[in-house]
Order: structure tokens, then sequence, then C-alpha cells
């Protein structure tokens, strides 16, 4: 969030340094993210896990590609990036929201 803020009115070799910055932090969040599914996720749900993660983040991105050439075609970067900042502000507060311990299965009574 902090380096989309920082990307408007940045040129040359400023803007290459702050987008190297938020495309490492971008893209060293994947495996994070495969590591917490694979540590966190049984093992019967994994699969399906993996599977809805990968259909969402290609629908994902086949939405964006046009939204960003509306975006850029009607206002340009900087607002292109002030957009990038405000979703990274909403994804940072539902994640903020997440409770902060995974709930704890409840011992079935044997049936006698």
């Amino acid at each position: 969030m902090v380096f989309f803020l920082l990307m408007p009115g940045l040129v040359d070799w400023a803007s290459l340094a702050c987008a190297l910055a938020f495309m490492l932090a971008a893209f060293g969040q994947i495996p994070i993210n495969d590591y917490m599914i694979g540590r966190l996720a049984e093992g019967e749900w994994r699969a399906r896990i993996y599977g809805v993660r990968y259909v969402v983040s290609f629908t994902v991105l086949a939405a964006a590609l046009p939204l960003i050439a509306f975006v850029y075609g009607h206002w340009g970067f900087d607002v292109l990036f002030r957009i990038l900042a405000l979703s990274a502000a909403v994804i940072l507060a539902a994640v903020v929201m997440l409770p902060t311990r995974l709930p704890q299965p409840q011992a079935v009574p044997a049936r006698a």
C-alpha cells in the first residue's frame, strides 16, 4: 500500500525503485500463501483450496487487464496507483479482521 501511494508522480530511477519494491512485496507473498495453505489445510481439503485459489486468481487476472486499460485510458497511471493503494488498504483491513487463532475441533463422545 505504501509503495502504491508513493508511485504517482515518480519518474526515471525513482519510479523503477518504487516499482521494484512493490513487485517484490507482491510476488514475495505467493510462497507464503502456498506455505500457509499446505501447513494449515487438512489433506482432503488441500487440493480443493488450491483449485479454488487458482480459479479465483485467473478470473481476477482476466478482469483486471481490461480494467487497468480503462483506468489508464481515462485517467492515467497516477489514478491507477491510487486505486491500487485503496485496494491494498481494503485487503489489509480484511486481513486485520481475520481471527488470530484457528478453531479447535471439539471432541465427539464415543457411542456405547
